[in-house]
């Protein structure tokens, strides 16, 4: 009788397996035909994907990194390589249980392996029980500039750095849902321009606000002038934040078959 029991029970999660692989494959093909850069466009797939469509990857381009502050994506490359980075993600709704925590989502050049940041991307902060939004840009070794742009848990946002010559970077980040663009010209000297990043993010001495699952789309870099996803640059790593202890507190889900798409889900503070 159990073992009738367990062959009716793996039939129907095969079965089910199929269902979602047959769903997913779909998703992908209208991900991908929708990709654009610079183009502010609503990505309508990231409101049918979630973390299950995505297995958790240890490595991509076959290397993995676990640090205690960032978990996403990152590609390395040499210096002056990198001209443009773009993506698109689903601002996550936190759940605020009574303490101090942040989180961060962003894109940016430089950062990890390189003392020079420029990153653009929001924030979703517990201070209590009340939520908080905002959206922002850094240019590291200058201060982190808070933005009057609206941002909401749910929102759609879309991003993009170029690096325009001349020391000069173009950021522009659109909140899809809102309508709302932000745009800005920015200079800094001493940027390497040496790797493109994907990031959720601990930031500061906080604990990790509980952001739930993140969603990346249309994740883009431009290296040595040629345009990509993630994976079609062979130096890709994912990355995932753990405590000091080991323990796991985000996890960094496998890229979608179209190399863009990716999911981050929270764990612990």
């Amino acid at each position: 009788m159990f073992r009738n029991r367990l062959c009716f029970i793996i039939i129907a999660l095969m079965l089910l397996f199929l269902v979602m692989r047959i769903i997913h494959t779909t998703a992908t093909a209208s991900a991908a035909a929708s990709t654009n850069m610079l183009v502010a466009s609503r990505v309508p797939h990231l409101e049918s994907v979630t973390a299950g469509d995505y297995e958790w990857l240890e490595g991509g381009g076959g290397m993995a990194e676990r640090t205690t502050n960032w978990s996403g994506y990152a590609i390395q490359t040499s210096d002056s390589a990198v001209s443009q980075v773009h993506g698109s993600w689903i601002v996550p709704t936190v759940t605020c249980r009574g303490g101090n925590e942040n989180s961060s989502v962003w894109l940016g050049i430089d950062g990890y392996n390189s003392n020079t940041i420029e990153q653009l991307g929001t924030e979703q902060d517990c201070r209590g029980m009340t939520a908080h939004y905002f959206a922002w840009y850094e240019m590291y070794p200058a201060d982190v500039v808070t933005l009057s742009l609206p941002v909401h848990g749910g929102d759609q946002i879309q991003a993009t750095i170029t690096y325009v010559g001349n020391n000069q970077f173009a950021l522009v980040l659109t909140n899809l849902s809102t309508g709302d663009t932000f745009l800005t010209t920015q200079t800094s000297s001493n940027a390497q321009r040496s790797s493109a990043e994907w990031i959720v993010e601990a930031p500061g001495v906080l604990p990790l606000a509980d952001f739930g699952t993140v969603l990346f789309a249309n994740s883009q870099a431009t290296i040595r002038g040629t345009i990509g996803t993630i994976s079609s640059f062979s130096r890709y790593t994912s990355i995932n934040m753990v405590a000091l202890t080991g323990a796991v507190k985000t996890q960094t889900f496998r890229l979608a078959k179209d190399g863009a798409n990716f999911s981050v889900v929270w764990y612990r503070p």
